[in-house]
């Protein structure tokens, strides 16, 4: 590397016998560290269920999330994708109504957020920045405590099928449209969780 730091010099054809060297010292640590099988698949591993390694999260139908707990990697979130789930925030609006994310999971490029805006709960599906789906509740949320609540039945039959969305803010529906939307498949980037709330996938 001193003489080559890129690493752009192919030595493998002027050194045989270190080539040779180097598989059986490979082939030694991965049975030492249980490294076989080698999994050659891509973005299937990202997904634990797919791939079949451990999941900490594995078994889990529900998850309370507190303020000050941002950035949580896929792994140590309750996995949302593809499946019926419901979320429920415990909200304090204060007078003259509320803005901002309540919880959300990934960004630009992929996934959702709960949030209010203009006083109107929303919730926000991003597929991979290409399509939008968006679902607004009737009426501002009322000041002092709300219960806000989104559920969403899946249709089912595999990745990237469609279900039905519901807003409902105290116990009483606000809004109810089809979500006829692609899921991302593997992985989403840290949610993001502001304030208080739990959420939960259907068991």
């Amino acid at each position: 590397m001193r003489v080559d730091f890129g690493l752009a010099n192919d030595l493998a054809a002027k050194m045989p016998e270190k080539v040779e060297e180097m598989k059986k010292l490979f082939t030694q640590e991965a049975i030492k560290n249980n490294a076989f099988p080698m999994d050659d698949r891509r973005f299937e591993r990202l997904n634990a269920e797919v791939s079949g390694r451990p999941d900490i999260m594995e078994g889990r139908k529900e998850l309370t999330l507190y303020p000050g707990m941002p950035g949580m990697t896929e792994n140590s979130f309750i996995d949302t994708k593809s499946r019926s789930l419901i979320i429920t925030a415990e909200l304090e609006i204060p007078k003259g109504g509320a803005n901002g994310v309540i919880l959300s999971q990934a960004g630009q490029f992929g996934g959702w957020s709960l949030y209010v805006k203009d006083g109107k709960p929303k919730y926000h599906y991003n597929w991979l920045a290409r399509e939008q789906y968006v679902i607004e509740g009737g009426e501002a949320l009322p000041e002092g405590k709300v219960t806000l609540v989104y559920d969403f039945t899946y249709d089912g039959g595999g990745l990237h099928k469609g279900g039905k969305g519901i807003l409902l803010v105290n116990g009483k529906k606000s809004v109810r449209v089809g979500l006829k939307k692609r899921w991302v498949p593997f992985i989403h980037s840290p949610p993001k969780p502001p304030t208080s709330a739990k959420t939960r996938s259907h068991p």
